[in-house]
């Protein structure tokens, strides 16, 4: 049906989804607000699992790379505005030290 809200996401969840869309973002200013956010939560620890956190590399280093070769003059990847309000769930989450599970979960009643 629909995404799931941002405020629903654990961290992992939105890093991940910000570092797949990170060719939607429209400006440099984006562009170094997303690196910015994934470098911090590539340090920011609390990783579920050893695992996890490789992952966690992989993207950001993944989407640095995508970020690097991809075309000034190509058209904008979709997916722009549910990219930028996990970014800003991302931030506010490690701003405030928040771990890696979302503040509240879905319940599946």
């Amino acid at each position: 049906e629909d995404a799931p809200r941002p405020s629903s996401m654990t961290l992992y969840e939105l890093f991940r989804t910000v570092a797949l869309r990170c060719c939607a973002a429209a400006s440099d200013v984006e562009r170094d607000r997303l690196m910015m956010a994934l470098n911090a939560a590539v340090t920011h620890g609390g990783w579920a699992s050893s695992d996890e956190f490789r992952k966690v590399q992989q993207r950001r280093t993944q989407a640095e790379e995508r970020i690097r070769t991809f075309p000034r003059d190509a058209p904008r990847e979709g997916g722009r505005t549910g990219m930028m309000e996990c970014l800003q769930e991302l931030e506010t989450r490690l701003a405030a030290g928040i771990g890696r599970e979302a503040p509240s979960r879905r319940s599946s009643a």
